[in-house]
C-alpha cells in the first residue's frame, strides 16, 4: 500500500511539473506578444491606401487593423480582423484630401501586442517604396513601387541631389514588370529625393543618402550623411568629423565592434548636435573618443525638435555601454564635449560583479560640461563597479545637476581591481545625494587625487566619500585646495559636528583612513593630533558667488575669497575662472 502511495505522490508531482512546464510556455509566447508590429509602412494610389509589414516570428492567430480620422482613434471609420499569414491590407476608395490614421496589432487568445501606428494623407498619391539601407551598394540604387491597381501608366523617375542636376531615367517595359530600377554612378555622400511620374503626374516621393567615402581614414560628415553606417562600417583608427548642424541617432543604437574609433566637431566654435541613444561598445576591445561635440539623450521629430522625456520610454539610459559579453575596454575619452539628458549616467561597463572581471585600459574626461543625469536616482555617473579600469582622469570641466553618486570602485569582489584616479580642476553643483566617490576595500598600489575642484551646495544622504574609512583601505589618497560650499554630508545633517567642516572629520580621519597630503592642513582639536578624530576644520570651504548656477553660469565672483586658495591658480572648472 505505501509503495502505491509513493507512485501515486510521483504521477502528481510530475503532473504539476508538466502542468508548470507548460504555463511556463503559454507565458514565455504571451510575453513575446508584446513586441509590437515591425516596420509598418504605407503607399497611396488615389483614392486608395496599402499598408504593410514585416512577418512576425511569433505563434499568433490574426491580426487586428484599425482605420480612423482621429489620432486618439476615438471614432473608428474601419476595423477589419486579418489572417496571420498577411503582409498587407489595402483600403479601398477612401475620401480624397484627408487624414487617415491607421493602427495594427498581433492577437493570439487572450493575448495581444502593443498598437503599432502610422499615418497618411490620401491628397497625393504615393506608391514608392521607402529605400532601405541595403537597397544602396555604393553608387547604385535600387528604387522599387508597389502600385495598388493597375490603372496606372508609370513612365519615368528623377533623381534630384542636394548639390547637383537632376538625374531623369526613362522606365523600361522590364523595369515594369520588376516594379524596380537600378540606378547607378551616385555621388558618395549625396541626398537625393526621388520622384516617380505618371505621365506629368507625380505619383511617388521617397529619399536617400548614398555612403561616405574616407580618404586615409578620415570621414568628413554633414547633418545629411549616414553617419550610423559610417559609424559602423568604419576601420579602426578612423576618424568621424561631423559638420556643424543636427545630427540624430536617438532612435538608433551603433555597435563599435573590435575597434577604436573617434567622433569629432570639424568646428569647436560651432559644435554639432548629436542626438544619442546609446552606443554599444563590442568584441575583445574597443573604445570610442568623443570630441567638440554638444551630445543629448533627447529625442527629436523631424523638424529637429526636441520631444519631452516620458517614464514610459527609457530610450536614453547609457550614453556608452559596454557590451555585457565583452572582456575588455580600450578607452573611453570625452574632449571639450557638452553632455546631458541621460537617465543614467556616461558609461557602464556592464560587469556582473563576478569573475572574470571585466578590464578597461582608461577613461578621459576634460574641458567638458556635463548636466541632466541620473533621473534614475540609482546610476553613477561611471558604472565600474567590480570592473577594473587602470586609470581614470577628470579634468576641467562641470558637472551639475548629475548622479548620486560619481563612481564606485568595488575592490572587494576584485582584489585585482587597482586604479589611478585624477579628479582636478572640477566644478561640481547640486550633485552627489548620495556620495562622491566610493572606494570599497580598495588597496595600494591605488592612487585618489583630489585637487583644485570647486564643490558646492550638495547634500549626501550617506558619508561624503562612502567606504574611505574601509578597514585597511590603505591606497595613496590627496586632498589638495578643494572648495567644499554648502556640501554635507549624513553625519553633519544629523548634527555630530558643529564646526564649519563641510563633511564630518569621521570620514575624514577616521582609524582606518589615512591622507597621506592635504593641502591647506587639517585645524587640528589636538597638538598632538594624538586623536585620530580630532580634525576641527578644513579652511577651505568659501562662496563661489557664482553667476547664475540655475541657468548653468558658474563664474566665480571677482570678489570671492576663493580666488586666493591657490595663489590665483583657478579652484574648479577654469572656464569659470
Amino acid at each position: 500500500m505505501k509503495a502505491i502511495f509513493l507512485s501515486k505522490g510521483h504521477l502528481l508531482f510530475l503532473w504539476l511539473t508538466v502542468c508548470f512546464i507548460g504555463c511556463k510556455k503559454d507565458n514565455a509566447l504571451e510575453s513575446n506578444q508584446t513586441d509590437p508590429i515591425q516596420n509598418l509602412r504605407y503607399i497611396v494610389q488615389g483614392e486608395h491606401a496599402k499598408v504593410a509589414w514585416d512577418p512576425s516570428e511569433h505563434a499568433f492567430s490574426h491580426y487586428t487593423i484599425e482605420l480612423s480620422r482621429l489620432a486618439d482613434f476615438s471614432v473608428l471609420n474601419q476595423t477589419q480582423t486579418v489572417d496571420n499569414s498577411a503582409q498587407e491590407y489595402v483600403f479601398w476608395k477612401l475620401d480624397p484630401g484627408e487624414d487617415y490614421y491607421c493602427r495594427i496589432k498581433r492577437v493570439k487568445d487572450e493575448s495581444e501586442t502593443e498598437w503599432s501606428t502610422v499615418n497618411f494623407n490620401t491628397s497625393e498619391s504615393n506608391i514608392l517604396v521607402p529605400v532601405q539601407r541595403e537597397d544602396v551598394d555604393g553608387d547604385v540604387v535600387r528604387i522599387r513601387w508597389d502600385p495598388i491597381s493597375t490603372d496606372i501608366k508609370l513612365s519615368k523617375i528623377t533623381l534630384k541631389p542636394t548639390l547637383g542636376l537632376i538625374q531623369e531615367h526613362m522606365l523600361s517595359p522590364t523595369d515594369l514588370g520588376n516594379k524596380y530600377i537600378n540606378v547607378g554612378d551616385l555621388d558618395a555622400d549625396m541626398a537625393y529625393e526621388v520622384r516617380l511620374y505618371d505621365g506629368d503626374f507625380v505619383v511617388g516621393k521617397t529619399s536617400f543618402v548614398t555612403m561616405a567615402v574616407p580618404v586615409n581614414g578620415v570621414w568628413t560628415l554633414s547633418p545629411h550623411s549616414d553617419l550610423i553606417t559610417a559609424i559602423e562600417t568604419s576601420a579602426p583608427g578612423d576618424r568621424l568629423l561631423l559638420n556643424p548642424g543636427v545630427y540624430d541617432l536617438s532612435t538608433l543604437i551603433p555597435r563599435i565592434l573590435d575597434k577604436v574609433i573617434s567622433l569629432e566637431g570639424l568646428d569647436e566654435t560651432d559644435m554639432p548636435q548629436l542626438y544619442a541613444r546609446n552606443f554599444l561598445l563590442t568584441g575583445a576591445r574597443s573604445g570610442i573618443s568623443f570630441k567638440n561635440l554638444n551630445i543629448s539623450g533627447a529625442r527629436i521629430d523631424e523638424y529637429n525638435t526636441e520631444l519631452p522625456n516620458s517614464q514610459d520610454h527609457l530610450w536614453n539610459t547609457w550614453l556608452v555601454s559596454l557590451d555585457e559579453a565583452s572582456a575588455n575596454l580600450d578607452a573611453i575619452t570625452f574632449d571639450n564635449c557638452v553632455i546631458g539628458n541621460y537617465s543614467a549616467g556616461l558609461f557602464q561597463m556592464n560587469d556582473n560583479n563576478r569573475p572574470p572581471h571585466k578590464v578597461g585600459n582608461a577613461i578621459a574626461v576634460n574641458n567638458c560640461v556635463v548636466y541632466d543625469l541620473g533621473a534614475d536616482n540609482d546610476s553613477p555617473t561611471l558604472r565600474i563597479n567590480a570592473a577594473q579600469v587602470l586609470e581614470i582622469a577628470v579634468t576641467n570641466s562641470t558637472f551639475y545637476r548629475t548622479n548620486r553618486l560619481f563612481v564606485k570602485i568595488d575592490a572587494e569582489r576584485n582584489p585585482a581591481n587597482v586604479i589611478d584616479f585624477t579628479f582636478r580642476n572640477n566644478t561640481v553643483h547640486d550633485s552627489w545625494a548620495g556620495g562622491s566617490f566610493d572606494f570599497l576595500a580598495v588597496k595600494a598600489p591605488s592612487k585618489f587625487l583630489l585637487e583644485n575642484n570647486n564643490l558646492s551646495d550638495m547634500t549626501s544622504s550617506g558619508n561624503f566619500f562612502p567606504n574611505f574609512a574601509y578597514v585597511a583601505n590603505d591606497f595613496d589618497k590627496r586632498i589638495i585646495n578643494t572648495n567644499f560650499f554648502n556640501v554635507l554630508s549624513k553625519s553633519t545633517i544629523y548634527g555630530s559636528n558643529q564646526s564649519n567642516m563641510p563633511v564630518h572629520s569621521w570620514e575624514l580621519r577616521h582609524p582606518n583612513t589615512r591622507w597621506n597630503e592635504v593641502l591647506p592642513a587639517f585645524i587640528m582639536n589636538d597638538d598632538n593630533d594624538e586623536n585620530p578624530n580630532s580634525i576641527q576644520a578644513y579652511t577651505v570651504s568659501y562662496d563661489p558667488g557664482y553667476a547664475d548656477a540655475d541657468n548653468g553660469d558658474f563664474t566665480v565672483s571677482a570678489s570671492s575669497a576663493l580666488r586666493a586658495v591657490d595663489g590665483g591658480n583657478a579652484i574648479g572648472d577654469p572656464r569659470w575662472w
